[in-house]
């Protein structure tokens, strides 16, 4: 574990598998349950949250970071690529986020599975959509 500034930058936690670096990445996370690992945050405040989840990547600011309740996001094979990027997740799988806000939750939980979004804020609040894919913003 390395720390900056009394804030966790680069750690593992445990035998799982993981690697969490940027400032508060992995943070909060419990890693409870008995389907926890192989997830990947880059960057500050990625996989907050996370306690049951395995597979997620978060790259970017808040990317992939569950809503405000530690070990509340139990979501797996989720990708989120920019700030902010498949944010607010709680039980989603397999969602696919790249662009700034891409698939972030807004005010509410992203629940849904199997859905893509590419463009800055391509599926904003998009909550318990499942199975939405080609959602396209140019900015």
């Amino acid at each position: 574990m390395i720390y900056q500034d009394g804030t966790r930058l680069y750690h593992d936690l445990g035998d799982n598998n993981n690697l969490f670096f940027g400032k508060n990445s992995g943070n909060l996370t419990s890693g409870g349950g008995g389907g926890f690992g192989s997830n990947i945050g880059l960057g500050s405040n990625t996989l907050q949250y996370l306690g049951d989840g395995q597979f997620n990547i978060g790259i970017g600011t808040n990317a992939v970071q569950g809503w405000d309740d530690p070990g509340a996001f139990g979501g797996n094979s989720n990708v989120g690529i920019g700030v902010q990027a498949v944010r607010n997740v709680t039980s989603g799988n397999k969602n696919v986020g790249i662009g700034e806000s891409s698939l972030y939750g807004g005010s509410g939980a992203i629940t849904g599975s199997d859905n893509v979004a590419v463009g800055t804020n391509s599926g904003y609040s998009a909550g318990d959509v499942w199975n939405n894919s080609g959602v396209l913003t140019i900015v």
